[in-house]
């Protein structure tokens, strides 16, 4: 294997542990904002995703 070769090898390692770590922090920050909803933050109820509210038994409407 050549100079350049290697030089090339240890520039894709690092370019690839850049996009690790951005990968991991992305994922990181769609879970937190996975988890927020309604209940667990100051957005409003229709910003809920469906069928994340659990059915109480009662029927719709009032």
């Amino acid at each position: 294997m050549g100079k350049f070769e290697c030089d090339n090898c240890v520039r894709l390692q690092a370019e690839f542990a850049a996009y690790v770590e951005r990968t991991e922090k992305r994922i990181k920050d769609l879970e937190v904002k996975l988890g927020n909803n309604s209940s667990s933050s100051s957005i409003p109820p229709s910003a809920n995703p469906p069928g994340s509210k659990k059915p109480t038994g009662r029927k719709p409407g009032g």
